[in-house]
């Protein structure tokens, strides 16, 4: 028989659970196993404590929204109750079937907390060196072609025309040069791109407007492309100079140079270290079982 469960009973049995919590909790710290404590709702022979409502509730919540969350667990418990009892009258080897797959599910659990724990103590085995990524990347070039085609170029954008200096710095290959034209740029650029980094065809595109040069894509490596555009704003349009450098193209097909492909290495030999950290481990404590005479396999 199902208890009935208006609003005004899960209320009042929560109000009567949240009161009663105190006195219970009180009684849990004299050693004694920790009961369930107060039930809220009962599903034929299955009941829902307090404790179990509050497990599923945050911390954080005010009391009222504590006691609304509260209220929606507990009818979404009834339902899967229902939904439960339907299901096994309709499957009858259903819990069977759950059974063996929550015995798995445990053991996955377990572990998996368990290869945690070991890669834990193995932080020093799982550093990876510089020497390591780039001898990786040498011996399995084929895993790093481009996909697509990729741009490494120097990029400024600012409100002030006139700037023939930015021409003249992002013209320089010497270091001095790109690093006053990245101070120049903190100070003075709306947006700036001064690094060795590439970038998909999507990103020339988005900087192209006011380009009357031709084709961004095919401009001239090393050669530095003043032009201007107008973007609208909310009190009026404003006119941008912008500045643009190709340094250099990887087309489809071609080797990624290492900076692109170095986190990618050091990610996949982390994890080839971490499986075969776990895999060692736990072929050696079942070799260890089946050594020590604790396994026994019946034909």
């Amino acid at each position: 028989m199902i208890k009935p469960l208006s609003s005004f009973s899960v209320r009042r049995n929560l109000c009567l659970a949240f009161s009663l919590c105190s006195l219970w909790i009180v009684g849990c710290g004299d050693g004694k196993p920790v009961e369930e404590g107060p039930t809220v709702a009962t599903y034929r022979d299955y009941s829902l404590s307090l404790q179990e409502v509050q497990f599923h509730l945050p911390d954080s919540l005010a009391s009222e929204d504590s006691l609304k969350l509260a209220q929606k667990y507990i009818q979404s418990w009834v339902r899967s109750k229902a939904v439960q009892e339907a299901a096994q009258r309709a499957m009858p080897d259903l819990e069977k079937r759950i059974r063996y797959r929550m015995k798995d599910y445990e053991s996955s659990l377990i572990e998996h907390e368990y290869a945690l724990y070991l890669l834990e103590q193995e932080q020093t085995a799982l550093q990876v060196s510089e020497q390591e990524i780039a001898s990786y990347y040498e011996n399995n070039s084929g895993k790093f072609l481009a996909r697509a085609d990729y741009y490494q170029f120097f990029y400024l954008k600012t409100e002030l025309s006139g700037q023939y200096k930015v021409t003249n710095l992002m013209r320089s290959s010497e270091i001095s040069d790109i690093t006053e034209l990245r101070t120049w740029g903190e100070e003075n650029a709306v947006e700036y791109k001064l690094d060795s980094t590439y970038r998909e065809v999507g990103e020339l595109e988005r900087i192209s407007d006011g380009y009357y040069f031709g084709d961004i894509k095919r401009a001239s490596r090393g050669t530095v492309y003043p032009y201007a555009h107008n973007e609208e704003l909310e009190d009026g349009e404003i006119t941008y100079y912008d500045f643009f450098k190709l340094i250099n193209v990887i087309e489809t097909g071609e080797l990624l140079p290492l900076e692109m492909c170095r986190e990618r290495i050091r990610q996949l030999i982390r994890n080839q270290r971490k499986q075969s950290i776990i895999d060692r481990r736990f072929n050696e404590l079942a070799n260890q079982a089946q050594a020590g005479g604790q396994v026994q396999l019946n034909e």
